[in-house]
C-alpha cells in the first residue's frame, strides 16, 4: 500500500511538471510572436523563478520587449529595473529615459503619475546637465521604438 502511494506521488509530480512545461512553452511561443501580455507574463516567470529557474537578465529582456510593444506596466517595470538594477547595473542615464517614457503614458494626477513626477524631480537634482542631455537623447531614441 505504501508503495502505491509513493508511485502515485511520483506520477502526480510528473504530470505537474508536464503541465508546467506546456504552460511555459505556450507563453514563450506567444511572447516570441509579439504578444505583449505574454511577453510580460514570461518576464514575470523569469523574474520570480516560477516554472523555470530564476533569470533576471531574461526577465529584463522580456520586460523590455513588452515595453517596446507598448505595455504601460512593462514600461513602468523598466523604470524599476534600471532604478533597482534588476538583471543589469543601476543606470540613471538609462533609468531617466524610461521614466520620461512612463511620464508620457501615465496620467499625471494618478498615484503612479505622481510617483513618476517625484522620481523625475529627484533625478534632475542628482544628474548633471550633461547627463540629463545624454539621457534625453536616449529617451528620443527609445520613444521611437515604443509602440503608441
Amino acid at each position: 500500500r505504501q508503495h502505491s502511494i509513493i508511485w502515485r506521488s511520483i506520477l502526480i509530480e510528473q504530470i505537474k511538471k508536464k503541465i508546467i512545461r506546456k504552460r511555459y512553452t505556450g507563453r514563450k511561443k506567444s511572447a516570441e510572436s509579439g504578444n505583449d501580455y505574454a511577453q510580460e507574463a514570461l518576464a514575470r516567470i523569469y523574474e520570480t523563478g516560477r516554472l523555470v529557474p530564476k533569470d533576471l537578465y531574461q526577465a529584463k529582456a522580456w520586460y523590455e520587449k513588452a515595453a517596446f510593444s507598448g505595455s504601460d506596466s512593462a514600461i513602468l517595470k523598466m523604470v524599476d529595473i534600471y532604478f533597482d538594477g534588476i538583471g543589469c547595473e543601476k543606470d540613471p542615464i538609462t533609468f531617466y529615459p524610461w521614466l520620461l517614457i512612463a511620464e508620457t503614458k501615465i496620467h499625471p494626477q494618478s498615484p503612479t503619475g505622481q510617483t513618476i513626477a517625484e522620481r523625475k524631480k529627484k533625478m534632475q537634482e542628482q544628474l548633471s546637465p550633461s547627463q540629463i542631455e545624454k539621457a534625453e537623447e536616449k529617451f528620443r531614441v527609445l520613444a521611437e521604438k515604443v509602440k503608441k
